[in-house]
């Protein structure tokens, strides 16, 4: 008998295009709802209500959108049409902090100072389209923008809503997205009296922080203003979107990517096409991280600090994520950066069955990068629609003074000694199929050792797992053609409470392409076991890991104790 040690076990992450057999041992063939940090295996982040739900409790008469006669209340947030695309964002205004703010399609706004709802809808002929949002603040002016829509803007020092964009700003004109750079407002894919031009970048005049919106410059005829526009005829695909990098903007189509440099001279920014390819999938779908730009491409996840671009998905991830991410769902796509856990969420719509949220309308997919550890991992997304981070004051809570079990919370003790002011956030959509009750903004936290004094919302909970098959041993000198026996499996590992449980399944198969059968299968409490005994042959091995528990668990190694028969 001879043992089969393996450490580090979450070193690798998830490796799903390539065959099992040709993995390194610490990697795995498969997961869900679990990350892989610092060496170990652990429960993904979780979903907790920040605005739970995020409708308001106002009678018609004193708001603008649909009504719901049963409740009484406006519900744009949980309105049809289930194709409609919505957005989360958030901006600083001065006297309150950070404000988390939701845009329904139907061109209605509701912000959440010191997390009350707020009406700041702009008064005016509102658009609904399924087109997706975007958000800009420059010098105090908060910006947002869509397709076929008049663009909003407010002042956040001064006004209590957003009106639609005034001054020199033609009637009819909109931006498919707007943008920020240094002191300008940047808009691209641009439409000017019903005609669209799909490459375009247009500029305002610099902007002084708490300039009238009214005064905001736009028509790049007038010679007192280096207001601009540019149409970049080389590109032959629509301009999605575009973000700051270090002293450029970086201008993103359907295809490639193009940078934006000012110049100080009268020609105001230069433009020149950094990557061929590349592009991006959607609006909404690229995360600077550490003076690099992470980008959800066309047909990959790349990553560029403006001068070199490289996959980050190739032979790991990109054939799962690209051959089953629904296209025709794309507009809904976005990216998250998660700046305290050291992740970027690549967020897509996929009608693969192993989801937790099947035949969703939005995201019900995430595609996790750790970008510290370098490792590929997936999360389930209770119908999701964008997400961002924002800079949020929690009341603190005194935890003897709730009536819920300290459990629920996922977080630590110290969590209620005060308030955290960064999180990330997600933005769902109502889905009772899929028994989602409400429309909510989340709060994105670790479970367990998290920093939110937040309860998890039981409804997003699903079973977290890792998988590897294909086990070989060849690294250790074994033949293919030799039986592996397992007799016993004795893992490293962790769980939030003594009732907590891994269930542990050991399989094994005669063929390298041959599904797995899972022979020996254990609720495994490791607060009280050490070792699961075992009678599991094969010529490949495999084992699977669930946790079904609200709670953290971790695993970073095990022992294996075993047996070889040589076969013909």
């Amino acid at each position: 008998m001879s043992t089969f040690p393996l450490r580090n076990l979450g070193a690798v992450g998830i490796i799903s295009d390539a065959n099992p057999y040709d993995l390194p041992p610490n990697a795995m063939s498969d997961g869900n709802n679990v990350i892989f940090d610092e060496g170990r295996v652990q429960r993904a982040p979780i979903f907790k209500n920040l605005f739970n739900a995020i409708r308001s409790s106002l009678p018609y008469e004193d708001s603008v959108g649909s009504y719901d006669s049963q409740t009484n209340s406006y519900e744009s947030a949980e309105g049809d049409p289930a194709d409609s695309v919505r957005f989360v964002g958030s901006f600083q205004d001065p006297g309150t902090g950070e404000v988390v703010f939701v845009c329904d399609n139907d061109g209605t706004v509701r912000s959440y100072p010191n997390g009350v709802l707020n009406f700041a809808t702009p008064a005016g002929t509102l658009i609904t389209n399924n087109e997706p949002w975007s958000h800009a603040q420059v010098g105090g002016i908060s910006v947002l923008s869509r397709k076929s829509m008049h663009p909003y803007v407010r002042n956040i020092v001064s006004d209590i809503s957003y009106s639609l964009a005034s001054g020199d700003w033609p009637t009819g004109d909109s931006a498919a997205v707007v943008r920020p750079f240094l002191d300008f407002l940047i808009l691209l894919n641009v439409t000017k009296s019903g005609v669209e031009y799909p490459t375009m970048v247009k500029w305002s005049n610099p902007i002084q922080y708490g300039t009238p919106v009214n005064n905001i410059n736009w028509d790049p005829g007038n010679t007192n203003y280096i207001a601009g526009e540019n149409v970049l005829a080389e590109i032959k695909t629509p301009l999605r979107d575009g973000g700051v990098l270090g002293n450029a903007f970086v201008l993103y189509a359907q295809d490639q990517v193009w940078a934006m440099e000012f110049t100080g001279s009268s020609s105001v920014f230069n433009f020149r096409r950094l990557f061929p390819t590349g592009g991006i999938i959607n609006t909404n779908c690229w995360a600077e991280v550490e003076g690099k730009h992470f980008v959800f491409g066309e047909n990959d996840i790349y990553v560029h600090d403006g001068n070199s671009k490289r996959s980050i998905a190739d032979k790991r991830v990109r054939k799962k994520i690209f051959s089953t991410l629904n296209r025709e769902k794309q507009k809904s796509f976005y990216v998250l950066h998660d700046s305290v856990s050291n992740l970027v969420h690549f967020c897509y719509q996929t009608t693969v069955d192993e989801v937790g949220f099947t035949n969703t309308a939005y995201c019900n997919k995430s595609a996790i990068y750790n970008y510290n550890d370098d490792t590929w991992s997936f999360m389930d997304l209770p119908n999701t629609v964008g997400g961002a981070e924002a800079n949020i004051t929690l009341a603190s809570s005194i935890y003897s003074d709730l009536n819920i079990s300290f459990n629920l919370f996922n977080t630590n003790y110290v969590s209620f000694e005060g308030s955290t002011d960064k999180m990330s956030i997600m933005l769902g959509v109502t889905d009772p199929a899929n028994s989602l009750t409400e429309s909510r903004v989340y709060a994105i936290d670790l479970p367990s050792n998290g920093i939110i004094n937040l309860p998890v919302e039981t409804e997003t909970l699903k079973t977290a797992f890792f998988e590897r098959v294909g086990i070989d041993l060849d690294e250790g000198g074994s033949a293919i053609r030799n039986y592996k026996i397992i007799t016993s499996f004795l893992p490293q590992a962790n769980v939030g409470n003594s009732q907590d449980y891994l269930k542990i399944y050991l399989g094994a198969a005669d063929l390298p392409n041959s599904p797995i059968d899972w022979k020996s299968i254990k609720d495994f409490y490791p607060s009280v076991e050490y070792k699961m005994d075992a009678k599991v042959a094969g010529r490949y091995l495999g084992y699977r890991i669930d946790f079904v528990g609200p709670e953290n668990f971790n695993m970073s190694g095990f022992d294996t104790e075993l047996k070889e028969l040589s076969r013909r």
